[in-house]
């Protein structure tokens, strides 16, 4: 348009000329607004008396399906000042001199929808004015609906500022924790287990490197609702900060567990069982193996250890148990579960009793494993004792040539974008009664140069059994330029015989160029997806009821 303006004017130019023009392209820039972009994703309150003497002014941000609070909108003012709403969508907002002023803040909102302006600006104007609120309600393009920040620091620090509460579910703070990574979750003895990998801490950059824990009460017992926060509390040391939940005797290296779940020995005394990773860094595996749970310790200790070679026979992720051919059964993968032991606990410390779903060549490279067929040219899928099939592998076969993508179990088509496959990276699935179809929440591991985010993107499938095929995927969130990973669905908190879902992963700005989200950044935030939703009925069909 400013091309076309000038080709008009270079041979009669003035400076009346000038003004004209400029007065005409700031016009026509102004009639490119979308006027509707503000009434539809964004309201603000009216300006409101000053009755209060406090010295903030109030900004929430709800979503205006559900008008719930959001958490994890930031806000930039256009000096670069940054303010994140904390679990109650709030932004304390004090800054001297700033009193009757209006200020812009430019809005990152990880799936809620911004309004944009003729020179493609996102955000909103907000008058400041202390002891007054503002209310900000964005439309949510997230299938998904943010609920709340589970771990870490200062949870509700705006509401407290602001006076508005001085309640919260739990209180991290009080043993120094200000960031967990990837959570693990099982019933046990009557309340809920939580356990986390990595802790960071206030007091000093190191925290602590061998599994933290935490109990909360049943969802039926809980003075919280899950939609509102869970009751956490920290098992500690004397000094008060969390303490290690695996007790080994060698101090070398950091202890991550998973695969936690409960399990009944040859008494039917039920066990809280784990898989250990004993580890110098990323890459470096110092020993592996099998966890007890000691009650009366309250510590999980050491039962096997498996040799380097022995990688898949033991638990992983989030096991489920499983009813096949009137056998019960553990299965467990990462994300799909794609490998079983019978459910007792005497097999599923027995690496020799663990099997996958599997179509590789036991007589192929190891290193190079390749796709079995039958005499009729059919991918020949059996339980066998060997490695299982994942996303990854068929993604170099179909990239290879040597299945179709009509023939892959777990890379689901993009339901949305045909051709396109979800390359899995990690996540989680259960039964759900609701849907009466086995539901998978995982994150994507994503390559693509102009995706939001190479973890941070959330998808939902669903197949007729725990190991699949998931042939069509939607998206279900985004988190732009952050990642998401180590999504884990929680049925134990599902309502309405499962057609609300609950699960939390971790956000964090690691595997990304990104800055770090304050107070947010390697935490644990919680979400609830309607599995009603037309979008999830559209691709899948009604539900089983």
């Amino acid at each position: 348009m400013a091309s076309l303006l000038s080709k008009r004017y270079r041979n009669h130019r003035s400076p009346v000329h000038d003004v004209q023009l400029v007065l005409v392209f700031v016009l026509l820039v102004l009639l490119t607004v979308p006027k509707y972009a503000t009434a539809q994703a964004i309201t603000e309150t009216p300006e409101t008396t000053n009755t209060s003497s406090s010295q903030y002014c109030e900004i929430q941000f709800l979503d205006a399906e559900t008008d719930r609070p959001i958490p994890l909108i930031t806000a930039t003012t256009t000096h670069g000042v940054r303010y994140v709403s904390d679990n109650q969508g709030r932004i304390a907002y004090y800054e001297p001199g700033h009193d009757g002023q209006t200020v812009f803040f430019e809005l990152e909102t990880h799936g809620y929808r911004v309004p944009v302006d003729g020179f493609g600006t996102k955000g909103v104007r907000v008058k400041i004015k202390a002891g007054a609120s503002r209310t900000i309600r964005l439309r949510r393009d997230n299938i998904a609906e943010r609920l709340y920040r589970n771990t870490g620091a200062d949870l509700l620090r705006d509401s407290i500022l602001l006076e508005k509460t001085s309640e919260v579910p739990s209180s991290p703070a009080k043993s120094g924790v200000v960031g967990q990574d990837s959570v693990q979750v099982a019933k046990f003895q009557n309340q809920l287990y939580w356990f986390w990998g990595d802790t960071s801490r206030l007091s000093y950059p190191l925290g602590m490197f061998r599994t933290a824990g935490a109990t909360s009460p049943l969802p039926e017992q809980a003075s919280w609702s899950p939609d509102q926060g869970i009751e956490l509390t920290y098992f500690e040391n004397e000094s008060g900060f969390v303490r290690p939940m695996v007790k080994f005797d060698d101090p070398e290296g950091v202890v991550w567990i998973e695969g936690v779940c409960v399990v009944k020995d040859h008494k039917e005394t039920e066990k809280l069982v784990a898989s250990f990773s004993q580890r110098r860094d990323l890459a470096n595996e110092i020993a592996h193996g099998m966890l007890t749970f000691d009650s009366e310790e309250q510590v999980f200790r050491r039962t096997t250890s498996l040799s380097k070679n022995q990688r898949w026979q033991l638990l992983k992720n989030h096991p489920v148990q499983v009813n096949t051919d009137g056998k019960e059964w553990l299965y467990s993968g990462i994300p799909i579960p794609v490998t079983r032991v019978p459910a007792s606990y005497e097999s599923v410390m027995n690496p020799n009793a663990y099997e996958s779903w599997s179509c590789i060549d036991t007589s192929s490279d190891s290193e190079k494993p390749q796709p079995r067929r039958n005499q009729k040219g059919k991918l020949d899928w059996q339980w066998q004792n060997s490695p299982p099939v994942n996303s990854q592998m068929e993604s170099e076969w179909l990239e290879n040539g040597q299945i179709t993508a009509n023939e892959a179990w777990y890379l689901p088509e993009d339901a949305y974008k045909p051709g396109r496959r979800i390359r899995l990276h990690t996540g989680s699935v259960y039964w759900n009664e609701f849907r009466g179809q086995w539901v998978m929440i995982a994150s994507e591991f994503s390559t693509r140069p102009n995706a939001p985010s190479h973890l941070g993107e959330i998808w939902y499938s669903e197949a007729l059994r725990p190991e699949g095929p998931y042939k069509h995927a939607i998206k279900i969130l985004t988190h732009h330029r952050q990642s998401f990973y180590n999504s884990c669905q929680h049925p134990f908190l599902s309502e309405d015989s499962g057609r609300v879902i609950y699960f939390e992963g971790t956000y964090t700005n690691m595997f990304t160029s990104a800055p770090a989200t304050p107070r947010y950044n390697y935490n644990q935030i919680m979400y609830r997806l309607d599995l009603q939703d037309p979008q999830i009925e559209n691709v899948f069909g009604p539900p089983a009821g």
